[in-house]
Protein backbone atom coordinates (compact mmCIF):
# COMPACT_ATOMS: atom_id res chain seq x y z
CA UNK A 1 0.00 0.00 0.00
CA UNK A 2 1.23 3.40 -1.04
CA UNK A 3 1.24 6.46 1.62
CA UNK A 4 -1.06 8.15 -0.29
CA UNK A 5 -2.90 5.28 0.31
CA UNK A 6 -2.55 5.17 3.77
CA UNK A 7 -3.01 8.87 4.37
CA UNK A 8 -6.62 8.69 2.19
CA UNK A 9 -7.25 5.70 4.31
CA UNK A 10 -6.68 7.85 7.93
CA UNK A 11 -8.12 10.66 6.54
CA UNK A 12 -11.86 9.56 5.93
CA UNK A 13 -12.08 6.75 8.15
CA UNK A 14 -10.92 9.25 11.05
CA UNK A 15 -13.18 11.90 9.62
CA UNK A 16 -16.25 9.56 9.73
CA UNK A 17 -15.62 7.98 13.24
CA UNK A 18 -16.52 11.50 14.33
CA UNK A 19 -19.48 11.14 13.33
CA UNK A 20 -20.56 7.16 14.15
CA UNK A 21 -24.41 7.52 14.74
CA UNK A 22 -23.92 6.30 18.42
CA UNK A 23 -22.04 8.85 19.57
CA UNK A 24 -24.23 11.19 17.73
CA UNK A 25 -27.54 10.00 19.09
CA UNK A 26 -26.20 9.87 22.84
CA UNK A 27 -24.83 13.63 22.37
CA UNK A 28 -28.42 14.49 21.04
CA UNK A 29 -30.27 12.63 23.73
CA UNK A 30 -28.92 14.81 26.42
CA UNK A 31 -31.75 17.70 25.37
CA UNK A 32 -34.47 15.33 25.46
CA UNK A 33 -37.11 15.47 28.27
CA UNK A 34 -39.66 13.68 27.71
CA UNK A 35 -42.59 13.68 29.23
CA UNK A 36 -44.54 11.75 31.78
CA UNK A 37 -46.69 9.37 29.69
CA UNK A 38 -45.09 6.77 27.43
CA UNK A 39 -42.18 7.29 24.83
CA UNK A 40 -42.00 5.06 21.36
CA UNK A 41 -39.27 5.03 19.22
CA UNK A 42 -39.59 4.88 15.44
CA UNK A 43 -35.68 4.53 13.72
CA UNK A 44 -35.37 4.52 9.81
CA UNK A 45 -32.62 4.73 7.70
CA UNK A 46 -29.20 2.80 7.15
CA UNK A 47 -28.25 3.27 10.75
CA UNK A 48 -31.60 2.71 12.40
CA UNK A 49 -31.05 -0.14 14.02
CA UNK A 50 -27.59 1.70 15.69
CA UNK A 51 -29.05 4.77 16.65
CA UNK A 52 -31.97 2.94 18.12
CA UNK A 53 -29.46 0.75 20.03
CA UNK A 54 -27.93 3.81 21.49
CA UNK A 55 -31.08 5.40 22.35
CA UNK A 56 -32.03 2.22 24.26
CA UNK A 57 -28.98 2.65 26.38
CA UNK A 58 -29.54 6.54 27.10
CA UNK A 59 -33.26 6.79 27.36
CA UNK A 60 -36.62 4.61 28.31
CA UNK A 61 -38.39 3.78 25.76
CA UNK A 62 -41.66 1.60 26.32
CA UNK A 63 -41.73 0.19 22.54
CA UNK A 64 -41.22 0.79 18.81
CA UNK A 65 -39.91 0.24 15.14
CA UNK A 66 -36.57 -0.03 13.18
CA UNK A 67 -36.83 0.32 9.70
CA UNK A 68 -33.57 -0.11 8.21
CA UNK A 69 -32.05 -1.91 4.70
CA UNK A 70 -31.83 -5.53 3.84
CA UNK A 71 -28.87 -6.95 6.30
CA UNK A 72 -28.37 -4.19 7.91
CA UNK A 73 -30.09 -5.39 11.48
CA UNK A 74 -27.41 -6.70 14.02
CA UNK A 75 -30.45 -8.83 15.94
CA UNK A 76 -33.03 -8.19 18.15
CA UNK A 77 -33.52 -5.28 20.45
CA UNK A 78 -35.83 -5.29 23.42
CA UNK A 79 -38.74 -4.13 23.17
CA UNK A 80 -38.75 -2.77 19.56
CA UNK A 81 -39.57 -4.44 16.30
CA UNK A 82 -37.23 -4.50 12.95
CA UNK A 83 -38.01 -4.38 9.62
CA UNK A 84 -35.67 -4.44 6.89
CA UNK A 85 -36.54 -3.04 3.81
CA UNK A 86 -35.23 -2.23 0.37
CA UNK A 87 -32.71 0.73 -0.66
CA UNK A 88 -31.99 2.61 -3.27
CA UNK A 89 -35.32 1.86 -4.32
CA UNK A 90 -38.46 1.63 -2.20
CA UNK A 91 -39.87 -1.61 -2.02
CA UNK A 92 -43.26 -3.76 -1.11
CA UNK A 93 -41.55 -3.91 2.75
CA UNK A 94 -41.00 -0.28 2.57
CA UNK A 95 -44.58 0.43 2.07
CA UNK A 96 -45.54 -2.25 4.92
CA UNK A 97 -43.20 -0.80 7.40
CA UNK A 98 -44.12 2.99 7.15
CA UNK A 99 -47.62 1.75 7.81
CA UNK A 100 -46.75 0.18 10.60
CA UNK A 101 -45.35 2.97 11.66
CA UNK A 102 -48.19 5.17 11.15
CA UNK A 103 -50.27 2.47 12.93
CA UNK A 104 -47.78 2.73 16.03
CA UNK A 105 -48.27 6.38 16.69
CA UNK A 106 -52.15 6.54 16.59
CA UNK A 107 -53.16 7.43 19.87
CA UNK A 108 -50.85 9.13 20.86
CA UNK A 109 -51.77 11.52 23.25
CA UNK A 110 -50.26 15.10 24.67
CA UNK A 111 -48.34 13.92 27.49
CA UNK A 112 -46.46 11.16 25.25
CA UNK A 113 -43.83 11.41 23.48
CA UNK A 114 -42.20 9.62 19.73
CA UNK A 115 -38.26 9.41 19.40
CA UNK A 116 -37.90 10.14 15.68
CA UNK A 117 -33.86 8.96 14.59
CA UNK A 118 -33.44 9.16 10.80
CA UNK A 119 -30.54 8.36 8.92
CA UNK A 120 -29.36 8.29 5.29
CA UNK A 121 -31.72 5.78 3.35
CA UNK A 122 -34.84 7.35 4.86
CA UNK A 123 -36.15 7.83 1.55
CA UNK A 124 -36.28 4.22 -0.03
CA UNK A 125 -36.91 2.58 3.24
CA UNK A 126 -39.39 4.97 4.63
CA UNK A 127 -42.28 5.36 2.14
CA UNK A 128 -46.26 5.13 1.62
CA UNK A 129 -48.38 6.70 -1.07
CA UNK A 130 -51.76 5.93 -2.46
CA UNK A 131 -50.28 4.93 -5.84
CA UNK A 132 -49.79 1.12 -6.67
CA UNK A 133 -45.79 0.54 -5.55
CA UNK A 134 -45.55 -0.43 -9.96
CA UNK A 135 -46.32 2.99 -10.21
CA UNK A 136 -44.62 4.48 -7.39
CA UNK A 137 -41.57 2.65 -8.68
CA UNK A 138 -41.71 3.82 -12.25
CA UNK A 139 -41.66 7.47 -11.01
CA UNK A 140 -38.50 7.09 -8.41
CA UNK A 141 -36.59 5.33 -11.57
CA UNK A 142 -36.90 7.96 -13.47
CA UNK A 143 -36.04 10.70 -11.16
CA UNK A 144 -33.08 8.43 -10.09
CA UNK A 145 -31.74 8.24 -13.30
CA UNK A 146 -33.04 11.46 -15.20
CA UNK A 147 -30.18 13.27 -13.60
CA UNK A 148 -31.85 15.31 -11.54
CA UNK A 149 -30.18 16.51 -8.11
CA UNK A 150 -31.13 14.80 -4.71
CA UNK A 151 -33.06 18.39 -4.02
CA UNK A 152 -34.84 18.06 -6.71
CA UNK A 153 -35.44 14.34 -6.49
CA UNK A 154 -36.77 14.77 -2.83
CA UNK A 155 -39.37 17.54 -4.18
CA UNK A 156 -41.43 15.34 -5.97
CA UNK A 157 -41.11 12.16 -4.11
CA UNK A 158 -42.18 13.96 -0.84
CA UNK A 159 -45.96 15.16 -2.07
CA UNK A 160 -46.14 11.70 -3.80
CA UNK A 161 -45.88 9.93 -0.15
CA UNK A 162 -48.33 9.92 2.48
CA UNK A 163 -45.01 10.06 5.20
CA UNK A 164 -43.05 12.54 3.58
CA UNK A 165 -42.79 16.70 3.83
CA UNK A 166 -44.17 16.30 7.74
CA UNK A 167 -46.80 13.96 6.93
CA UNK A 168 -45.32 11.74 9.53
CA UNK A 169 -44.89 14.33 12.30
CA UNK A 170 -48.41 15.65 11.52
CA UNK A 171 -49.61 11.92 12.32
CA UNK A 172 -47.65 11.65 15.57
CA UNK A 173 -49.75 14.57 16.85
CA UNK A 174 -50.50 16.17 19.38
CA UNK A 175 -47.38 13.20 20.85
CA UNK A 176 -44.66 15.63 21.52
CA UNK A 177 -41.67 14.50 18.44
CA UNK A 178 -38.22 14.76 19.30
CA UNK A 179 -36.24 13.75 16.17
CA UNK A 180 -32.70 13.12 16.11
CA UNK A 181 -31.62 13.13 12.13
CA UNK A 182 -27.94 12.19 10.81
CA UNK A 183 -27.65 14.47 7.63
CA UNK A 184 -26.89 13.18 4.49
CA UNK A 185 -27.92 16.19 2.75
CA UNK A 186 -26.36 19.28 1.52
CA UNK A 187 -27.08 22.72 3.89
CA UNK A 188 -28.38 20.50 6.43
CA UNK A 189 -31.98 21.08 5.55
CA UNK A 190 -34.41 19.51 7.38
CA UNK A 191 -37.50 19.01 4.62
CA UNK A 192 -34.68 17.70 1.86
CA UNK A 193 -33.11 15.10 4.68
CA UNK A 194 -35.24 11.20 3.63
CA UNK A 195 -37.63 14.15 2.51
CA UNK A 196 -38.45 15.40 5.78
CA UNK A 197 -41.08 12.69 7.12
CA UNK A 198 -41.44 15.33 10.24
CA UNK A 199 -40.05 18.44 9.11
CA UNK A 200 -42.13 21.63 7.61
CA UNK A 201 -41.90 21.22 3.65
CA UNK A 202 -39.35 23.94 2.07
CA UNK A 203 -40.99 23.74 -1.70
CA UNK A 204 -43.70 25.36 -3.67
CA UNK A 205 -45.47 23.62 -5.58
CA UNK A 206 -44.78 25.09 -8.44
CA UNK A 207 -41.21 24.23 -8.09
CA UNK A 208 -42.25 20.64 -7.88
CA UNK A 209 -44.14 20.54 -10.88
CA UNK A 210 -41.16 22.38 -12.79
CA UNK A 211 -39.03 19.89 -11.63
CA UNK A 212 -41.44 17.46 -13.48
CA UNK A 213 -41.52 19.49 -16.43
CA UNK A 214 -37.64 20.15 -16.91
CA UNK A 215 -36.73 16.21 -16.73
CA UNK A 216 -39.61 14.64 -18.52
CA UNK A 217 -41.30 12.83 -15.96
CA UNK A 218 -44.19 10.35 -17.11
CA UNK A 219 -47.21 10.75 -14.59
CA UNK A 220 -50.42 9.47 -14.39
CA UNK A 221 -53.81 11.94 -13.88
CA UNK A 222 -53.23 10.11 -10.04
CA UNK A 223 -50.07 11.44 -9.90
CA UNK A 224 -50.61 14.30 -10.77
CA UNK A 225 -53.14 15.04 -8.25
CA UNK A 226 -50.94 13.83 -5.38
CA UNK A 227 -48.71 16.45 -6.76
CA UNK A 228 -51.28 19.30 -5.47
CA UNK A 229 -51.80 18.14 -2.02
CA UNK A 230 -51.19 20.55 0.20
CA UNK A 231 -48.63 19.71 3.25
CA UNK A 232 -48.52 20.60 7.06
CA UNK A 233 -47.57 23.88 7.28
CA UNK A 234 -46.98 24.21 10.97
CA UNK A 235 -45.53 21.03 13.33
CA UNK A 236 -45.24 23.41 16.27
CA UNK A 237 -44.90 19.57 18.64
CA UNK A 238 -41.41 18.59 16.54
CA UNK A 239 -38.34 19.45 18.08
CA UNK A 240 -35.10 18.25 16.07
CA UNK A 241 -31.91 17.78 16.18
CA UNK A 242 -29.25 17.39 13.17
CA UNK A 243 -25.91 15.88 12.92
CA UNK A 244 -23.30 14.52 11.12
CA UNK A 245 -23.60 16.77 8.35
CA UNK A 246 -21.21 16.78 5.25
CA UNK A 247 -19.53 20.22 7.05
CA UNK A 248 -18.88 18.25 9.98
CA UNK A 249 -17.08 15.60 7.93
CA UNK A 250 -14.97 18.20 5.79
CA UNK A 251 -14.04 19.78 8.68
CA UNK A 252 -12.88 16.85 10.22
CA UNK A 253 -11.18 15.60 6.86
CA UNK A 254 -8.85 18.90 7.27
CA UNK A 255 -8.23 18.54 10.59
CA UNK A 256 -6.62 15.16 9.40
CA UNK A 257 -4.83 16.41 6.60
CA UNK A 258 -3.20 19.00 8.59
CA UNK A 259 -2.14 16.24 11.48
CA UNK A 260 -0.55 14.76 8.10
CA UNK A 261 1.68 17.64 7.09
CA UNK A 262 -0.96 19.07 4.63
CA UNK A 263 -2.24 22.50 4.03
CA UNK A 264 -5.64 21.13 3.89
CA UNK A 265 -8.78 23.53 1.77
CA UNK A 266 -12.24 22.94 1.63
CA UNK A 267 -13.46 23.93 -1.70
CA UNK A 268 -17.37 23.45 -0.32
CA UNK A 269 -19.28 21.17 1.13
CA UNK A 270 -22.46 21.71 -0.78
CA UNK A 271 -20.68 20.24 -4.15
CA UNK A 272 -23.67 18.73 -6.18
CA UNK A 273 -24.09 18.25 -10.11
CA UNK A 274 -22.88 15.62 -12.06
CA UNK A 275 -20.20 12.88 -10.60
CA UNK A 276 -18.21 12.17 -13.65
CA UNK A 277 -18.13 16.24 -14.28
CA UNK A 278 -17.16 16.69 -10.44
CA UNK A 279 -14.34 14.23 -10.55
CA UNK A 280 -12.81 15.89 -13.85
CA UNK A 281 -13.32 18.84 -12.49
CA UNK A 282 -11.88 17.88 -8.74
CA UNK A 283 -8.29 16.49 -10.52
CA UNK A 284 -7.65 19.44 -12.53
CA UNK A 285 -7.87 21.92 -9.53
CA UNK A 286 -5.57 19.51 -8.03
CA UNK A 287 -3.27 19.59 -10.86
CA UNK A 288 -3.87 23.51 -11.03
CA UNK A 289 -3.26 24.55 -7.29
CA UNK A 290 -0.54 22.06 -6.85
CA UNK A 291 2.88 23.07 -5.99
CA UNK A 292 6.25 21.72 -5.58
CA UNK A 293 7.57 20.12 -2.08
CA UNK A 294 4.24 21.50 -0.60
CA UNK A 295 1.73 18.29 0.28
CA UNK A 296 -1.96 19.87 -0.56
CA UNK A 297 -5.26 18.31 0.36
CA UNK A 298 -8.11 19.72 -1.57
CA UNK A 299 -11.57 18.48 0.25
CA UNK A 300 -14.97 18.57 -1.17
CA UNK A 301 -18.26 17.22 0.07
CA UNK A 302 -21.50 17.19 -1.13
CA UNK A 303 -24.05 15.01 -2.90
CA UNK A 304 -23.71 14.31 -6.64
CA UNK A 305 -25.60 12.60 -9.42
CA UNK A 306 -25.11 9.51 -12.00
CA UNK A 307 -27.24 10.26 -15.32
CA UNK A 308 -27.89 6.57 -16.37
CA UNK A 309 -26.52 5.69 -19.65
CA UNK A 310 -25.18 2.04 -19.61
CA UNK A 311 -26.39 -1.07 -17.78
CA UNK A 312 -23.34 -1.25 -15.49
CA UNK A 313 -22.33 -1.74 -12.25
CA UNK A 314 -21.05 0.76 -10.46
CA UNK A 315 -21.81 4.52 -8.14
CA UNK A 316 -21.43 8.15 -7.46
CA UNK A 317 -18.40 7.94 -5.53
CA UNK A 318 -16.72 4.78 -8.13
CA UNK A 319 -17.87 7.10 -10.97
CA UNK A 320 -16.17 10.65 -9.73
CA UNK A 321 -13.00 8.80 -9.11
CA UNK A 322 -12.62 7.02 -12.18
CA UNK A 323 -13.66 9.89 -14.20
CA UNK A 324 -10.15 11.75 -12.61
CA UNK A 325 -7.89 8.95 -13.38
CA UNK A 326 -7.42 10.24 -17.16
CA UNK A 327 -6.53 13.62 -15.94
CA UNK A 328 -3.97 12.53 -13.15
CA UNK A 329 -2.41 9.98 -15.53
CA UNK A 330 1.02 10.07 -15.16
CA UNK A 331 1.35 12.59 -12.45
CA UNK A 332 3.59 11.19 -9.59
CA UNK A 333 2.63 11.90 -6.10
CA UNK A 334 -1.24 12.39 -6.60
CA UNK A 335 -4.47 10.69 -5.61
CA UNK A 336 -8.42 11.30 -6.10
CA UNK A 337 -11.09 9.23 -3.46
CA UNK A 338 -14.48 9.70 -3.23
CA UNK A 339 -16.06 7.97 -0.29
CA UNK A 340 -19.87 7.69 0.73
CA UNK A 341 -20.20 8.00 4.78
CA UNK A 342 -23.02 5.74 4.95
CA UNK A 343 -20.96 3.22 4.13
CA UNK A 344 -22.56 2.63 0.57
CA UNK A 345 -22.36 3.33 -2.74
CA UNK A 346 -25.05 2.88 -5.23
CA UNK A 347 -26.19 -1.11 -5.75
CA UNK A 348 -22.79 -2.18 -4.55
CA UNK A 349 -20.78 -3.72 -1.54
CA UNK A 350 -17.98 -0.21 -2.22
CA UNK A 351 -18.28 2.69 -0.56
CA UNK A 352 -16.46 4.72 -3.04
CA UNK A 353 -12.95 4.47 -4.97
CA UNK A 354 -9.68 5.53 -5.15
CA UNK A 355 -7.25 6.36 -8.33
CA UNK A 356 -3.91 8.03 -8.58
CA UNK A 357 -1.34 8.74 -10.96
CA UNK A 358 -0.80 5.11 -12.27
CA UNK A 359 -4.58 3.87 -12.52
CA UNK A 360 -5.18 4.78 -16.21
CA UNK A 361 -1.89 2.69 -17.34
CA UNK A 362 -2.82 -0.05 -14.79
CA UNK A 363 -6.37 -0.07 -16.24
CA UNK A 364 -4.70 -0.56 -19.98
CA UNK A 365 -2.73 -3.24 -18.79
CA UNK A 366 -5.87 -5.50 -18.85
CA UNK A 367 -7.64 -3.67 -21.72
CA UNK A 368 -9.66 -1.48 -20.01
CA UNK A 369 -10.23 2.14 -21.11
CA UNK A 370 -11.63 4.71 -18.57
CA UNK A 371 -13.70 6.27 -20.80
CA UNK A 372 -15.26 3.41 -22.11
CA UNK A 373 -16.39 2.01 -18.83
CA UNK A 374 -18.21 5.23 -17.74
CA UNK A 375 -19.78 5.41 -20.62
CA UNK A 376 -21.88 1.70 -19.16
CA UNK A 377 -21.82 3.42 -15.99
CA UNK A 378 -19.39 0.39 -15.20
CA UNK A 379 -16.89 1.69 -12.88
CA UNK A 380 -17.36 -0.88 -10.02
CA UNK A 381 -15.72 -4.01 -11.94
CA UNK A 382 -12.77 -1.74 -13.40
CA UNK A 383 -11.82 -0.42 -10.28
CA UNK A 384 -12.11 -3.90 -8.33
CA UNK A 385 -9.78 -4.86 -11.21
CA UNK A 386 -6.83 -2.76 -9.84
CA UNK A 387 -7.76 -2.76 -6.12
CA UNK A 388 -9.60 0.65 -6.65
CA UNK A 389 -12.29 0.14 -4.44
CA UNK A 390 -12.89 1.26 -0.96
CA UNK A 391 -14.43 -1.04 0.51
CA UNK A 392 -15.74 -0.49 4.10
CA UNK A 393 -16.80 -2.79 6.96
CA UNK A 394 -19.67 -3.12 9.33
CA UNK A 395 -22.53 -2.57 6.88
CA UNK A 396 -25.12 -1.75 9.54
CA UNK A 397 -23.62 1.38 10.45
CA UNK A 398 -24.08 4.79 8.89
CA UNK A 399 -20.43 5.80 9.60
CA UNK A 400 -18.61 1.52 9.20
CA UNK A 401 -15.40 0.35 9.69
CA UNK A 402 -12.35 -0.71 7.10
CA UNK A 403 -12.48 -4.05 5.85
CA UNK A 404 -8.88 -5.63 5.65
CA UNK A 405 -8.53 -8.37 2.76
CA UNK A 406 -5.31 -10.04 2.96
CA UNK A 407 -3.43 -13.18 0.82
CA UNK A 408 -2.21 -14.98 3.86
CA UNK A 409 -0.72 -18.46 3.19
CA UNK A 410 -2.35 -21.17 5.04
CA UNK A 411 -0.44 -23.33 7.57
CA UNK A 412 1.08 -26.03 5.68
CA UNK A 413 -1.31 -28.36 4.10
CA UNK A 414 0.35 -31.34 6.28
CA UNK A 415 -1.49 -29.62 9.37
CA UNK A 416 -4.51 -29.98 8.09
CA UNK A 417 -7.26 -31.28 10.62
CA UNK A 418 -8.83 -34.17 9.92
CA UNK A 419 -12.13 -35.18 11.41
CA UNK A 420 -15.04 -37.32 10.93
CA UNK A 421 -17.69 -36.03 13.28
CA UNK A 422 -18.16 -33.35 15.99
CA UNK A 423 -17.48 -35.10 19.03
CA UNK A 424 -16.04 -34.00 22.95
CA UNK A 425 -12.34 -33.62 21.71
CA UNK A 426 -12.79 -31.30 18.31
CA UNK A 427 -12.20 -28.05 19.90
CA UNK A 428 -9.36 -28.83 22.08
CA UNK A 429 -7.53 -30.80 18.65
CA UNK A 430 -8.23 -27.93 17.05
CA UNK A 431 -7.19 -25.72 19.20
CA UNK A 432 -3.89 -27.21 20.38
CA UNK A 433 -2.87 -28.17 17.07
CA UNK A 434 -2.96 -24.47 16.00
CA UNK A 435 0.64 -23.34 15.76
CA UNK A 436 2.85 -26.32 15.79
CA UNK A 437 3.38 -28.54 17.82
CA UNK A 438 5.76 -26.36 19.86
CA UNK A 439 4.24 -23.21 19.55
CA UNK A 440 0.25 -23.14 20.40
CA UNK A 441 -1.37 -19.73 19.76
CA UNK A 442 -4.19 -18.43 22.06
CA UNK A 443 -6.89 -15.78 21.21
CA UNK A 444 -7.90 -17.92 17.47
CA UNK A 445 -11.04 -17.92 16.07
CA UNK A 446 -13.21 -20.65 14.11
CA UNK A 447 -14.89 -19.74 11.15
CA UNK A 448 -17.29 -22.74 11.11
CA UNK A 449 -21.31 -23.46 9.25
CA UNK A 450 -24.06 -22.80 11.93
CA UNK A 451 -25.21 -26.31 11.80
CA UNK A 452 -21.59 -27.00 12.86
CA UNK A 453 -22.48 -24.46 15.89
CA UNK A 454 -25.66 -26.91 16.72
CA UNK A 455 -23.60 -30.31 16.68
CA UNK A 456 -21.05 -28.67 19.24
CA UNK A 457 -24.12 -27.43 21.07
CA UNK A 458 -25.72 -30.84 21.10
CA UNK A 459 -22.46 -32.99 22.45
CA UNK A 460 -23.45 -34.74 25.84
CA UNK A 461 -21.27 -35.84 28.63
CA UNK A 462 -21.36 -39.43 29.20
CA UNK A 463 -24.18 -38.80 31.66
CA UNK A 464 -26.25 -37.40 28.53
CA UNK A 465 -27.20 -34.81 30.21
CA UNK A 466 -24.57 -31.87 30.81
CA UNK A 467 -23.44 -30.01 27.69
CA UNK A 468 -19.92 -30.30 26.85
CA UNK A 469 -19.93 -27.17 25.19
CA UNK A 470 -21.25 -23.99 26.25
CA UNK A 471 -22.34 -21.89 23.49
CA UNK A 472 -22.13 -17.67 24.02
CA UNK A 473 -23.34 -15.26 21.27
CA UNK A 474 -21.83 -12.15 21.13
CA UNK A 475 -24.30 -8.73 22.56
CA UNK A 476 -26.23 -8.05 19.62
CA UNK A 477 -24.92 -10.36 16.96
CA UNK A 478 -26.17 -13.71 15.89
CA UNK A 479 -22.90 -15.03 14.01
CA UNK A 480 -20.09 -14.46 16.76
CA UNK A 481 -20.07 -15.50 20.25
CA UNK A 482 -17.37 -18.20 22.16
CA UNK A 483 -17.91 -21.83 22.51
CA UNK A 484 -16.15 -22.93 25.92
CA UNK A 485 -15.17 -26.30 26.75
CA UNK A 486 -13.75 -26.38 30.88
CA UNK A 487 -11.13 -23.79 30.40
CA UNK A 488 -10.77 -23.44 26.87
CA UNK A 489 -12.92 -20.74 25.14
CA UNK A 490 -12.38 -20.21 21.47
CA UNK A 491 -14.48 -17.45 19.64
CA UNK A 492 -16.57 -18.39 16.35
CA UNK A 493 -18.00 -16.59 13.62
CA UNK A 494 -20.95 -18.41 11.88
CA UNK A 495 -19.90 -18.41 7.90
CA UNK A 496 -22.83 -20.36 6.39
CA UNK A 497 -20.85 -20.09 2.62
CA UNK A 498 -18.99 -23.41 4.81
CA UNK A 499 -20.38 -26.50 4.54
CA UNK A 500 -21.18 -28.07 7.15
CA UNK A 501 -18.90 -31.15 8.47
CA UNK A 502 -21.74 -32.47 10.37
CA UNK A 503 -24.55 -33.04 7.71
CA UNK A 504 -23.81 -36.17 5.44
CA UNK A 505 -24.31 -33.50 2.60
CA UNK A 506 -21.17 -32.26 2.89
CA UNK A 507 -18.51 -34.30 0.87
CA UNK A 508 -15.53 -35.62 2.34
CA UNK A 509 -12.24 -34.40 1.70
CA UNK A 510 -14.14 -30.74 1.64
CA UNK A 511 -12.73 -27.95 4.12
CA UNK A 512 -14.92 -27.32 6.45
CA UNK A 513 -14.11 -25.22 9.19
CA UNK A 514 -10.78 -22.53 9.59
CA UNK A 515 -9.19 -21.45 12.66
CA UNK A 516 -6.29 -18.58 13.36
CA UNK A 517 -5.77 -15.98 15.00
CA UNK A 518 -6.58 -12.44 13.84
CA UNK A 519 -4.70 -9.21 14.53
CA UNK A 520 -4.51 -5.89 13.21
CA UNK A 521 -1.97 -3.28 13.17
CA UNK A 522 -2.01 -0.45 15.39
CA UNK A 523 -4.46 -2.17 17.21
CA UNK A 524 -4.00 -0.61 20.24
CA UNK A 525 -4.64 3.08 18.60
CA UNK A 526 -8.34 1.45 17.82
CA UNK A 527 -9.77 -0.70 20.76
CA UNK A 528 -11.10 -3.79 20.93
CA UNK A 529 -12.67 -5.51 18.03
CA UNK A 530 -14.46 -8.82 16.85
CA UNK A 531 -13.62 -11.10 14.28
CA UNK A 532 -16.50 -11.72 11.55
CA UNK A 533 -15.84 -12.73 8.17
CA UNK A 534 -16.79 -11.15 4.70
CA UNK A 535 -18.74 -13.00 1.76
CA UNK A 536 -15.59 -13.37 -0.44
CA UNK A 537 -13.08 -15.53 0.84
CA UNK A 538 -11.45 -18.80 -0.24
CA UNK A 539 -9.46 -20.16 2.98
CA UNK A 540 -8.62 -23.36 0.56
CA UNK A 541 -6.60 -21.29 -1.93
CA UNK A 542 -4.94 -19.07 1.03
CA UNK A 543 -7.37 -15.94 0.99
CA UNK A 544 -9.07 -15.40 4.12
CA UNK A 545 -11.12 -12.04 4.65
CA UNK A 546 -12.04 -10.36 7.77
CA UNK A 547 -13.02 -7.21 9.32
CA UNK A 548 -12.48 -5.44 12.93
CA UNK A 549 -15.62 -3.79 14.08
CA UNK A 550 -14.70 -0.51 15.88
CA UNK A 551 -11.73 -0.39 14.08
CA UNK A 552 -11.26 2.89 11.73
CA UNK A 553 -8.09 2.30 9.51
CA UNK A 554 -5.20 -0.14 9.53
CA UNK A 555 -5.48 -3.70 7.86
CA UNK A 556 -6.61 -6.85 9.31
CA UNK A 557 -3.67 -9.49 9.02
CA UNK A 558 -3.19 -13.46 10.31
CA UNK A 559 -0.58 -14.32 12.42
CA UNK A 560 0.60 -17.94 11.32
CA UNK A 561 -1.54 -18.04 8.60
CA UNK A 562 -4.53 -19.78 9.81
CA UNK A 563 -5.71 -23.85 10.37
CA UNK A 564 -7.72 -25.95 7.82
CA UNK A 565 -10.45 -28.44 9.19
CA UNK A 566 -10.82 -30.79 6.40
CA UNK A 567 -13.66 -33.62 6.56
CA UNK A 568 -12.43 -36.75 7.48
CA UNK A 569 -13.42 -40.07 4.61
CA UNK A 570 -14.18 -42.45 7.59
CA UNK A 571 -16.23 -41.52 10.92
CA UNK A 572 -14.31 -40.93 13.88
CA UNK A 573 -11.77 -38.11 14.84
Amino acid sequence: MTELRRHAEQIYGEAIRRALPDVAVREALKDFRPGPGRTLLVSVGKAAWRMASAALETVRVDGGLVVTKYGHSQGPLPGLEILEAGHPMADAASFAASERALELVQGLGEEDDLLFLLSGGGSALFEASDLSLAEFQDINRQLLSCGADIQAVNRVRKRLSNVKGGRFGAACAPARVFSVVLSDVLGDRLDMIASGPAAVDGSTLGETLAVAEKYGLELSPQARALLARPLPAVLPHVESRICGSVSQLCQAAAEVCQGLGYEARILTDQAAGEARETGENLAQALLRERTAGKPLALILGGETVVKLIGKGKGGRNQELALAAAPILAGVEGTALFSVGSDGTDGPTDAAGGYVDGGTRDRLRALGIEGPAVLAENASYHALKKIGGLIVTGDPAATIPELTGILKAAAIEAGSDVEIGKIDEKTLRTIALKYGGANNVEGGGVLLLNKDDLIAFGDIRGTSEKKAVYEIEFSENSTTTGTIKDGGLAVKFCIVDELPALSKTTSAAGSYCMAYGKPLAYQLDLFGPYTVEVSRDYKFAEGLLAVMGEAMIGGNVITENGFLRIKKKASAGA
